[in-house]
């Protein structure tokens, strides 16, 4: 369980699928991650962990398994301050499946629109290869593609951009900070990116006895994941990657909507184009999330406080829009 200032947060993520025609339903097939995606690091001043019976007592059987309490920051007594972090990261795959180099398209004998490296032995000779509707035919050597998996990826990166503007004075304070973190993966065709933006007010005052204290957060995030794991011809990537021959350049079909490469034309009957795959059957996400608190005191007396609480979380049914292959 989250706790951030006081308000609990669900670390649950709730999915309902959007098929474009008005009607949605539930659907939690794909991992999207939780709820502590919600949270920006920039904006955590400290992290307290509660377990066991310390945890119960204060949020019942939800802490049951812990509580990580979190508190934000706020401004405090100090001149108008900007500040402004950045991060830039890339990334590349760092290892592949390994390919035999000996054997290349064909089941025993070299066959054109065979999805696997169990034919004759690579010479380098020129073979046709590709649909057989296409005039004039595509010829190549029959030879060993060297890092032709590693090459199928590209490199990602991730971009993190905070900033924050901070002001108060004994009696007033104003904390206004907003995070965007994007992410675009080692997938071709945008198919694994991550996106959240997130916006945050803070404030607190006091005059005599009374005093009041504002916490407010809107978080949207964007992803996109592709279809992963097994499936029918055409539906996941991983199943398309690795039903192709070692002689056969996955590069030269990027473009999948050139004729020569595209659904009616692929080279075999028994696979798809992958990167058809990344762009078409991949699973977008859509989350939009409002927590915070209103917390307004009365000192009654000295070491008596009046306190009222008002606590809001507001967590839209995320939209899981899939594309259908």
């Amino acid at each position: 369980m989250y706790v951030i200032d006081g308000v609990p947060i669900s670390n649950n993520t709730s999915l309902s699928n959007d098929k474009g025609n008005g009607v949605i339903e539930a659907n939690d097939a794909v991992d999207f991650g939780n709820g502590a995606n919600d949270i920006n690091p920039e904006d955590v001043e400290s992290v307290t962990i509660l377990k066991g019976a310390s945890a119960t007592a204060l949020y019942g059987s939800r802490a049951a398994n812990g509580v990580i309490m979190i508190t934000t920051k706020r401004a405090k007594q100090e001149k108008l301050t900007v500040s402004y972090d950045g991060s830039f990261m890339a990334s590349n795959v760092l290892r592949v499946p390994q390919d035999q180099d000996k054997f290349g398209q064909g089941w025993g004998t070299w066959d054109r629109s065979e999805n696997g490296s169990w034919g004759p032995a690579l010479d380098g000779r020129m073979n046709e290869w590709g649909s057989y509707n296409l005039d004039p035919q595509m010829k190549k050597h029959y030879s060993f593609i060297k890092d032709n998996l590693r090459n199928f990826y590209t490199t990602g990166f991730e971009m993190n951009n905070n900033i924050s503007i901070r002001t108060g004075t004994e009696k007033v304070g104003l904390f206004l900070s907003y995070g965007n973190t994007t992410s675009n993966g080692i997938l071709p065709n945008n198919a694994d990116k991550y996106e959240r933006n997130t916006f945050s007010l803070r404030g607190n005052m006091k005059f005599d006895k009374f005093s009041a204290d504002v916490n407010v957060s809107y978080i949207r995030k964007d992803m996109t994941k592709a279809a992963a794991g097994q499936g029918k011809a055409g539906a996941t990537m991983q199943q398309e990657l690795i039903q192709h021959p070692v002689d056969i350049d996955y590069s030269v079909m990027k473009d999948f909507n050139d004729i020569r490469y595209d659904g009616n034309n692929y080279y075999t009957w028994y696979a798809q184009n992958p990167y058809w795959v990344l762009a078409n059957n991949k699973n977008n996400y859509q989350d939009d999330r409002i927590y915070g608190k209103l917390e307004l005191a009365y000192e009654v007396m000295p070491g008596l406080k009046a306190v009222a609480v008002s606590v809001a979380t507001l967590p839209t049914p995320a939209r899981n829009y899939v594309q259908p292959n």
